[in-house]
């Protein structure tokens, strides 16, 4: 991966938190977020460059780096190999469709509250947003199901194939969250 698009791929693939990534950017230890996301090669210059040698722990370094577990098991985003495995759709093309739509669905609600935080709103603000936007955001789910057929044209859900959990929007992880 050469961009991460998003805090949490930034943090998988530095393996710093995400309370850590937010404030780095905050103190301009780390380079803003670009139109495409970041690139991690220049995260990761940037971090050797602005952290102090005597204050860098044998922890990190690259050897001994362990994946970013802050994301809770029981809230899961969708990973591709749970979509291949399953024997309930018909083919690998459904199967894509129905990961395509639920990875959407899934991080727009995180995405639009996250924008909300990194612009200066507040926590409480964002939460709303975002628990709003997880109703919406399974609706985008319906469309591209009726098209490969796996629920009717007419139908008033998803059934099934509705996205069910979400990635969990957490504002304490934001640098300065508490206002």
């Amino acid at each position: 991966m050469d961009l991460a698009t998003s805090y949490r791929q930034l943090s998988k693939a530095t393996g710093y938190s995400l309370s850590t990534l937010h404030g780095m950017r905050a103190k301009g230890q780390i380079p803003e977020r670009g139109p495409d996301g970041w690139r991690i090669a220049d995260v990761l210059a940037a971090m050797e460059r602005n952290t102090d040698p005597g204050r860098r722990s044998e922890r990190r370094s690259a050897p001994n780096v362990r994946p970013n577990t802050e994301r809770p098991k029981s809230d899961p985003m969708p990973e591709p190999a749970d979509y291949r495995a399953r024997t309930d759709l018909p083919d690998d093309f459904a199967r894509g469709v129905l990961y395509a739509t639920h990875a959407l669905a899934y991080s727009m609600p995180t995405h639009l509250a996250s924008t909300m935080m990194e612009q200066g709103a507040d926590a409480e603000r964002a939460l709303a947003v975002y628990r709003e936007s997880r109703a919406d955001a399974s609706l985008v789910v319906a469309d591209p199901l009726a098209a490969v057929g796996l629920v009717a044209e007419d139908a008033d859900d998803c059934g099934p194939y509705a996205p069910t959990l979400f990635c969990g929007f957490d504002p304490s992880t934001f640098f300065g969250a508490a206002r």
